[in-house]
């Protein structure tokens, strides 16, 4: 199946999809990098290409992270993390086909700040 897209869930506070948070880039990164995932299947964005993109357990994500799910009582077993570019993410869930953003992280990586942090290997 293709994916679809809903922001109606969004956070407004942490790692929030907005415009202070966002700005320009949901024109110059976001909509192109979706736009682009659009032409393919759920699979092959979380299998083909999972290196990139994939669920990731709720344990594994930031203590805020999960606080927050929490606050907002959503019961998911897993959300899911697309990359948009080198170190910015889309992470949600999803629902049937529809990937229901939650939060845009635009410092990914190995910092105590991210939804997820990706540990550096060989350091």
């Amino acid at each position: 199946e293709n994916p679809a897209w809903t922001f109606a869930n969004s956070d407004q506070k942490m790692w929030a999809f907005s415009e202070e948070h966002v700005g320009d880039k949901i024109w110059s990164e976001i909509l192109p990098r979706l736009k682009s995932l659009e032409t393919q299947t759920w699979n092959e964005i979380l299998v083909r290409d999972k290196k990139q993109n994939h669920s990731v357990v709720l344990e594994d994500l930031n203590k805020a992270a999960q606080d927050r799910l929490a606050e907002r009582y959503i019961e998911a077993e897993s959300l899911i993390s697309l990359r948009i570019t080198g170190n910015h993410r889309l992470y949600g869930y999803m629902t049937g086909r529809v990937f229901n953003v939650l939060w845009y992280d635009d410092d990914h990586g190995d910092n105590g700040k991210c939804v997820c942090r990706s540990r550096l290997k060989h350091t």
